[in-house]
């Protein structure tokens, strides 16, 4: 629980630096930077709930859970050869490991895919809560080892 609790932070902290981060962004760059502003926003009303910080509200929940999937779906694509332009954030290890970079979106849509469908039919946080930390942590490694250091 600690650790989706770390996520959910740094996944706020995020969110708190994107409008800055993405000034001078264009194409493919921008569309990434975008859509993972856009699942951060989904996973810090997730973290809310989980938390206690909002109540808990199904049609929240699923509408988050479901964002996060269709996004999931699309990031492998979002990562061309030469896509390094300012501001991005992605470290040359996206490239330079791609594979385990591949692995890792894969991880996160089988993941994302999992949480939408036990928010489809969770009543409770409780419900999502182990789906959402183990999509998380899939987060937290992957800014780990290919995402420039705030």
């Amino acid at each position: 629980m600690k650790k989706a609790i770390i996520c959910t932070t740094l996944l706020t902290l995020a969110i708190a630096s994107a409008s800055f981060a993405h000034d001078g962004a264009t194409g493919i760059v921008k569309q990434r930077m975008d859509m993972m502003s856009d699942v951060a926003r989904s996973m810090k009303t997730l973290g809310q709930m989980i938390k206690g910080e909002a109540d808990y509200n199904a049609d929240t929940a699923q509408a988050a859970a479901q964002k996060i999937a269709k996004h999931s779906k699309h990031f492998q694509t979002m990562f061309p050869i030469g896509s390094t332009q300012e501001p991005t954030e992605a470290l040359p290890t996206v490239w330079e490991n791609s594979d385990e970079f591949q692995k890792l979106f894969y991880t996160m849509e089988n993941e994302a895919s999992e949480l939408e469908v036990i928010a489809s039919s969770a009543k409770t946080a409780e419900e999502i809560k182990i789906k959402f930390s183990t999509l998380g942590k899939t987060c937290g490694m992957c800014h780990e080892k290919f995402r420039l250091k705030k």
